[in-house]
């Protein structure tokens, strides 16, 4: 049976003050602190040891008096869910991760039932000494207030002195659409022929046509991937109205929203064109290659690679550009949030394709089942080195046989369950 923080952590053996700031030095935010806060920090914390299993704490430890930093070893957290529509949150703290922050600053008991996943040890610092570090120490104000901005800050600012050397290469994400639209819209109306439509796109050298009425407002839209399903269909001629021909499913936006906005869309739906509306009416188009022509952020392409990859060979190759993609959007200011939920469609993508490039190795196994992402995947919270829980739902019925539960979980010997997730 585990017991709570105040009978289960005990003093560990006495650690020397500079192996303490050497640790905190090696992690934000606390290596920016200056040298004297960190030797406050070291000073007036206590390190604590819990073994494999103890729970720090939980929510029926009442408030929260103590501010935790994992000097080693690993906890896991576990926040129940108010909603039964919701699963609960779980997650990992690794060494420089410090908990239950929200819950000392708001002077009430934390949510989050914090247990020790190995043997670990804790700097834990009593709620007088944090307080008064966070009135001393910028670094680590900021930290308690904005999570991992201050991290990402720092590596935003390596970044955008990197993309400062390269010509053009200082466009923003949160640039406004309006910006972008540098040009007209080539647009035609419903009852124009495939031939003029096509005749259209190529004498302004554009890789689509929006349809309008004859006030302007959209309709629909035809590129050049609806030019080569057309071409693949012997029964279409030249003289067919392009509105029986063109896509009719479209993906808008305004103005007033950004490249980050478009990218995303593009990303989510493998699209290479946005229409720009105003109140139904189209303002303009925005093409893969416009919204990228100034910027090394190859977002919608690794997506569409991903998406259509042929293997899961191809799949790791594709995946091993994900670190350079997040240090050009972070190098165009990409905030915390758009960088992790970019992260978490990209590795929705690469799931969805491994589940179907197993399918199509090993068919089908006959049972109706979906893929559950939960925790930081189903939050949008992603990072490049985030665990992953997943899970397989799928519908029992009388006529499931024993066999096909074996084809379910264990696709083929070579193929690990790990390659079901998408920690990589």
């Amino acid at each position: 049976m585990t017991k709570n923080y105040d009978h289960t952590g005990q003093p560990a053996v006495t650690t020397n003050t500079q192996t303490i700031v050497r640790f905190l030095q090696d992690h934000v935010p606390f290596g920016q602190m200056e040298q004297t806060h960190q030797l406050y920090l070291a000073d007036h914390c206590e390190l604590r040891s819990f073994k494999a299993g103890d729970i720090l704490f939980s929510p029926e430890s009442g408030q929260v008096k103590r501010w935790y930093l994992l000097f080693d070893g690993e906890v896991k957290g576990i926040r129940q869910s108010a909603s039964a529509d919701h699963p609960d949150e779980r997650f990992s703290l690794t060494p420089g991760d410090a908990f239950p922050v929200a819950a000392l600053l708001g002077e009430r008991p934390t949510r989050t039932q914090y247990t020790a996943a190995t043997a670990c040890q804790c700097l834990v610092l009593q709620i007088e000494p944090f307080e008064r570090l966070l009135h001393a120490s910028e670094p680590f104000r900021l930290f308690a207030f904005q999570g991992i901005s201050p991290l990402l800050a720092s590596l935003q600012q390596q970044a955008q002195a990197q993309a400062a050397r390269i010509p053009g290469d200082d466009q923003s994400l949160d640039t406004p659409l309006q910006q972008l639209l540098t040009r007209t819209p080539v647009s035609c109306t419903p009852d124009t022929t495939l031939e003029a439509a096509v005749k259209l796109m190529h004498g302004h050298q554009v890789s689509s046509v929006a349809i309008t009425d004859e006030s302007g407002k959209l309709e629909g839209i035809f590129t050049l991937r609806d030019l080569r399903r057309v071409f693949a269909d012997a029964s279409v001629k030249r003289s067919d109205r392009i509105s029986g021909l063109m896509t009719k499913t479209l993906h808008v936006l305004e103005a007033r929203h950004s490249a980050y906005d478009a990218a995303m869309l593009m990303t989510r739906h493998h699209i290479g064109h946005v229409c720009i509306v105003e109140n139904g009416h189209l303002a303009g188009v925005l093409s893969e290659r416009d919204l990228f022509a100034l910027q090394r952020v190859d977002l919608v392409r690794l997506s569409r690679a991903i998406r259509y990859a042929d293997s899961v060979n191809s799949l790791q190759q594709l995946r091993s550009e994900m670190p350079r993609l997040v240090n050009s959007m972070l190098a165009h200011g990409a905030q915390a949030m758009q960088i992790t939920a970019l992260i978490t469609q990209l590795n929705d993508h690469t799931t969805t394709r491994i589940i179907e490039l197993m399918l199509a190795s090993h068919g089908n196994p006959d049972i109706e089942f979906c893929w559950l992402a939960f925790g930081s995947e189903g939050r949008h919270e992603q990072t490049l080195l985030s665990d992953q829980d997943n899970g397989i739902l799928f519908l029992v019925t009388a006529q499931l046989k024993p066999r096909l539960f074996a084809r379910l979980f264990y696709p083929s010997p070579t193929i690990s369950i790990r390659r079901w997730t998408n920690a990589d």
